[in-house]
């Protein structure tokens, strides 16, 4: 096994762009911290937890799939962007027509497991999806080395968590 620097470079770049992407706020950060604001902090990291169990999901099938994919099939990759663009203009229209109404948090105290609540969070997560699949298609290489695809999942996965 060799490591090229440009593998490297690959692997810190894609790794920087999906931290970026990890710490602005939206649905993984918002219940996390509900949970561990609501609850305790240990479920708060159960929570974070499951969204890290998420992220190697949608990460593993991007990698080891949509990337093939949309190799194969660039119509398709344009299809999913123009999909994903088309719902987080959606997502802002819906925010700014209800920016006034209230939010509900609903029942804090329902029952479930905070692990769960973090898969079912990032996998339903649809901006996750076009992200991966997006981020992989545009910077990964035609054909990179099996250990950078796991140590994506990795940094992925730590970041996430």
């Amino acid at each position: 096994m060799t490591i090229s620097s440009n593998d490297l470079f690959t692997l810190a770049s894609i790794g920087f762009v999906q931290l970026l992407a990890v710490i602005s706020p939206g649905p993984s950060f918002l219940i996390t911290a509900r949970t561990a604001v609501a609850r305790s902090r240990r479920d708060g990291v159960k929570v974070a937890l499951g969204l890290g169990t998420g992220t190697i999901v949608w990460a593993g099938a991007a990698i080891f799939g949509f990337n093939a994919l949309f190799h194969a099939m660039p119509a398709l990759f344009m299809a999913m962007k123009i999909a994903g663009a088309l719902f987080l203009l959606w997502i802002a229209y819906q925010i700014f027509v209800h920016a006034r109404v209230p939010l509900e948090l609903g029942n804090l105290e329902e029952g479930g497991s905070p692990y769960t609540k973090g898969i079912l969070v990032q996998l339903g997560n649809p901006k996750v999806a076009v992200f991966f699949g997006s981020i992989f298609f545009a910077m990964l290489p035609a054909n990179p080395p099996l250990w950078l695809l796991i140590a994506l999942l990795v940094i992925f996965t730590f970041n996430e968590v």
